[in-house]
């Protein structure tokens, strides 16, 4: 314990983690960022300062995304990282879109059930939970997005978040699970984890 343990000013005395914290501060070493999005600077409708940018789905307002690759995609691969923080400095419309999708994955994530096959059997019902959008009653992230300024345009915010929580639920879920059905740990292993503290939009 002693060989790991490492004396700030002041005599105090700390161990581990916290003391390695200690020493990256000390020695003017960057604090951890969090991940943007690459697509802020893209050109595309918005409502409530939210990007509503192409998506690789059926049917749905969304425009379709020509590439391999859609916003949704760009969450799931930043989620793991990003749901260990507890703030997030928006950059752009896309910046919020992705806030908004990361903590609903993380949601998600922890309402899964414990194989694959039982998680098909009850997505369509954790995806259709009621959710609340900016001008909502009770909507968490307020601070982060503008009130709309119509109820034209909330609901065209609403309506396109639905498509995107419904497509990005059944990513998750064939990303979450082994090919025999049972949990992938990689991912289970964040579960209990709360983007920005919360537990859900």
């Amino acid at each position: 314990l002693a060989a790991r343990a490492r004396r700030v000013p002041g005599g105090a005395c700390l161990v581990g983690a916290r003391a390695r914290a200690c020493v990256r501060v000390r020695r003017g070493w960057p604090a951890p960022m969090v991940y943007h999005s690459s697509r802020n600077d893209a050109a595309c409708r918005s409502a409530c300062g939210c990007a509503m940018l192409p998506l690789r789905t059926g049917s749905g307002p969304a425009p379709a995304e020509a590439g391999d690759q859609d916003v949704l995609d760009e969450v799931l691969s930043l989620l793991r990282a990003n749901v260990l923080f507890k703030q997030f400095d928006i950059k752009g419309p896309a910046d919020r879109l992705l806030v908004y999708l990361t903590l609903y994955c993380s949601s998600l994530l922890s309402k899964l059930p414990a194989d694959a096959a039982a998680a098909k059997r009850t997505l369509p019902s954790l995806a259709a939970e009621g959710y609340s959008v900016p001008g909502d009653a009770g909507f968490r992230l307020g601070a982060y997005f503008p009130r709309p300024g119509s109820d034209a345009e909330r609901d065209e915010l609403r309506a396109y978040l639905k498509q995107a929580r419904d497509e990005i639920a059944t990513r998750l879920v064939g990303k979450c699970y082994n090919a025999d059905g049972s949990r992938n740990k990689w991912w289970f292993a964040f579960e209990k984890r709360q983007f920005m503290g919360l537990d859900g939009v």
